[in-house]
């Protein structure tokens, strides 16, 4: 033949609504490697163990989660170095 048509790899279950997700139909064809200018395939490495992150998905039910206090991470002013005893300076409070 001329030319061979693309097929797609995430088929039409109905009108607009594919077999798989925009996320599973990108990995099945390799599109995250293809984003990046210089995303090579990669030999398969010892990764070291995240650390656990947000859940993908929120939970269906709400859970009361304690809010931090304020009031006990409260830092001292911190001036700047040329700021020494004996210096003068000119104090501007709004008004």
């Amino acid at each position: 033949p001329p030319f061979i048509m693309a097929i797609s790899r995430n088929k039409p279950l109905a009108h607009g609504v594919n077999t798989y997700g925009r996320h599973k139909a990108a990995s099945k064809n390799y599109r995250h490697f293809k984003k990046g200018s210089n995303n090579k395939i990669k030999a398969k490495e010892a990764v070291p163990l995240k650390k656990q992150g947000e859940p993908r998905w929120y939970a269906a039910d709400d859970v009361k989660r304690p809010i931090p206090s304020r009031k006990s991470h409260a830092k001292p002013t911190r001036l700047r170095s040329s700021i020494t005893p004996g210096t003068v300076l000119i104090v501007l409070a709004g008004g």
